[in-house]
Formats: C-alpha cells, sequence, structure tokens
C-alpha cells in the first residue's frame, strides 16, 4: 500500500505494509518508496523496469515470503 498523504523530496511515496488479525490493523513503513506513476496498486509492487524498480520488488516479495513463512507457523501453532 502507498500512503499519497506523505510524498518524499522527489515526490515518491512511502509504502506501508498493512497487516490485519482478528479484525485489528497494523500499520508499518517499509522505508521504501515509488514513484507514484510507477506503482500497481492491484499487484502491490512496482511496474517499472529500472535497478530500483526491480530491486524494490524484489524486496517486498522477500518481505511477502517472511509474512507467510510467520503466518503458516501461526496456523502450525493453532493460534490462527
Amino acid at each position: 500500500m502507498v500512503r499519497r498523504s506523505r510524498p518524499n523530496k522527489e515526490g515518491e511515496f512511502p509504502i506501508l505494509l498493512r497487516i490485519t488479525m482478528n479484525g485489528q490493523r497494523a500499520e508499518v513503513y517499509t522505508n521504501r518508496y515509488v514513484a507514484p506513476a510507477n506503482w500497481d496498486a492491484s499487484k502491490g509492487q512496482s511496474k517499472g523496469k529500472t535497478k530500483k524498480d526491480l530491486e524494490l520488488n524484489r524486496y517486498l516479495d522477500t518481505i511477502r515470503t517472511k509474512i507467510c513463512e510467520i503466518h503458516n507457523q501461526l496456523v502450525m501453532r493453532d493460534c490462527i
């Protein structure tokens, strides 16, 4: 998710991570920014082809993978 109300000096928007569990929502800034024209909200990643955009997408994929691993651990422990 991109927070459009807080652009940086270059006009890029911060990327947020939002997790909802049992109706409780938490948002965390990823400390990464993306140009508004390059953000694909449906895919949750940058649609740019520059090195910076590709690195950003790899970083976001890494975060998604870690979240899935944590989710699987919670399911195995019957916490969810």
